[in-house]
């Protein structure tokens, strides 16, 4: 899989379509890092355990980082735009969003990160309420390139990393309704030659239950290879469907 010849970022907390901002996530996103490289699971625990605390409680932390925005101390990453009402949360919460055409984009693409076909994509989010009754609410979005200015219509080959909670279970419509049961994480993928992946991945984990309202934090990896994708939460390897 190989996103390349775009020079667009990703955007945090919303995608855009037909002239808009849609599908806004509500809640709080950290850490966000990118990769060159498709992260082990032991490497994906020491970066759970490394960010958690907040402090080096690995020896050996995993190199090829492309980009790294902790956004712990109130500041806008470099290369960071904020658009709506979002902003930076001044007790370390990351970058905040209300669900209401709130983003973060990150441009241009940091040095080409998934060029190669290998890569990593990291990061924490809280869940704080479901604002999209009738579909999934985007935490990560890419695009080889957005045509129109603003990102209105993509093009070419794109990642998408999206939630659907629990209370929207039954209400999701049905021809993108997950076949796991409770909240997901949809990851659709598509390279620079049109080929594509869609699965689910549970998020069954104790932080992620209990309907519409979730306050803690959990920790995403989603590593590409050529062997294909491997998704870790909360520092440990969790099968997609």
């Amino acid at each position: 899989f190989a996103l390349s010849g775009g020079s667009e970022g990703p955007i945090l907390g919303a995608v855009a379509t037909s002239g808009r901002w849609t599908y806004p996530f509500a809640g709080s996103i950290s850490f966000v890092t990118l990769w060159f490289k498709s992260l082990t699971q032991n490497e994906a625990e020491c970066v759970y355990l490394w960010q958690s605390e907040h402090i080096d409680v690995c020896s050996d932390h995993p190199i090829g980082r492309t980009f790294s925005a902790p956004m712990t101390d109130g500041r806008t990453p470099f290369g960071a735009h904020l658009g709506g009402d979002a902003h930076m949360d001044s007790n370390g919460f990351g970058v905040t969003l209300d669900g209401l055409d709130d983003y973060m984009a990150i441009s241009p693409a940091p040095n080409g990160y998934t060029n190669r076909g290998s890569f990593t994509i990291s990061f924490w989010f809280t869940r704080t309420e479901c604002t999209v009754p009738s579909g999934y609410e985007y935490l990560f979005s890419q695009r080889q390139s957005w045509a129109g200015g603003n990102g209105r219509t993509d093009h070419g080959a794109q990642i998408d990393l999206s939630v659907g909670c629990q209370a929207n279970a039954d209400t999701i419509g049905s021809g993108d309704a997950s076949e796991i049961e409770g909240p997901v994480l949809r990851v659709s993928l598509r390279d620079s030659l049109d080929t594509r992946a869609n699965f689910d991945v549970p998020l069954l984990s104790t932080e992620l239950t209990g309907g519409a309202v979730s306050e803690m934090w959990a920790h995403l990896i989603l590593a590409i290879d050529s062997a294909g994708a491997t998704t870790y939460i909360d520092g440990l390897e969790v099968p997609w469907y």
